[in-house]
């Protein structure tokens, strides 16, 4: 029986039959039937309380056939509705799969609901959407908002960059690319006021959230769209900082994860030989 596995914090019922029929609507052949709350920690290691999973129960226990970010149901202050909807559950999963042979985040497909009440006004939120879609995660809308067409999404990096980004006059903060020598460069602000705390050990509030999701997504579009992966300033700040942040924050591990991922598809086949 294919099981969509939630949250048992975090009970669902109003919306079970829709997400049901949304997932199956989208990909028939997942067959999800019923929804059942589980300890999504325990038994998955995922701490987000709106993270899920797809699994196809047998005799031989629980087999997963993808990943479910559920949003919240509000817009709120801040840029961070995508990012603090997958992460970290996203790069904590990651870490499983990074030395698997597929050069997709999680291994299995991924999809992200949009479970938001009424439509998504802020530009940076529907540029995230728009990110989502662009490296292969299914972007769903739960009430049918439309808050982005994911049809006009470009998917290389030159004609996204100038329709999501340029167009909708927002700043790419942490890329930065060429189109002549096809070259996308991540890039950390050299005042690191805003990113980091006043001491050095730890990020400032959520704001590695931005940072994971534009330098994950634009990675990835990057790679796809035949550009060469320029990291060095990503590793050069997890290099100064590593043993600098709190012992009590993972969020420096999580950045190291990310690292090997960017690593793993800028490398391809040649990363399991280094």
């Amino acid at each position: 029986m294919v099981k969509l596995l939630l949250n048992i914090n975090e009970i669902q019922t109003e919306v079970e039959v829709p997400l049901i029929n949304l997932l199956n609507t989208k990909n028939p052949k997942l067959k999800v039937n019923t929804v059942q709350y589980v300890d999504i920690k325990s038994e998955f290691m995922l701490i987000q309380k709106r993270t899920g999973v797809i699994v196809d129960e047998g005799n031989s226990g629980k087999q997963i056939l993808a990943y479910v970010f559920l949003s919240p149901e509000e817009e709120e202050g801040g840029n961070s509705f995508v990012g603090q909807t997958i992460f970290p559950d996203l790069i904590d999963s990651m870490g499983l799969y990074i030395n698997s042979p597929s050069f997709t985040p999680l291994n299995h497909p991924i999809y992200f609901i949009n479970m938001a009440k009424t439509a998504i006004t802020r530009e940076s939120t529907k540029r995230d959407f728009a990110f989502l879609y662009s490296i292969g995660i299914h972007y769903l809308e739960l009430n049918n908002n439309i808050d982005i067409n994911i049809n006009d999404i470009p998917k290389h990096l030159n004609k996204f960059h100038e329709e999501c980004v340029t167009n909708k006059n927002l700043e790419a903060k942490y890329y930065d690319y060429d189109p002549i020598t096809n070259t996308l460069k991540i890039l950390i602000p050299q005042k690191l006021d805003k990113l980091v705390t006043a001491d050095g050990t730890d990020f400032k509030g959520s704001n590695e959230k931005y940072l994971w999701t534009e330098v994950l997504s634009i990675s990835l579009i990057a790679i796809n769209s035949g550009y060469k992966l320029n990291i060095e300033e990503f590793e050069n700040f997890i290099t100064t900082y590593e043993n600098i942040f709190s012992a009590n924050s993972k969020k420096m591990e999580r950045c190291k994860t990310l690292m090997e991922f960017l690593k793993k598809i800028k490398y391809k086949k040649q990363y399991h030989e280094l």
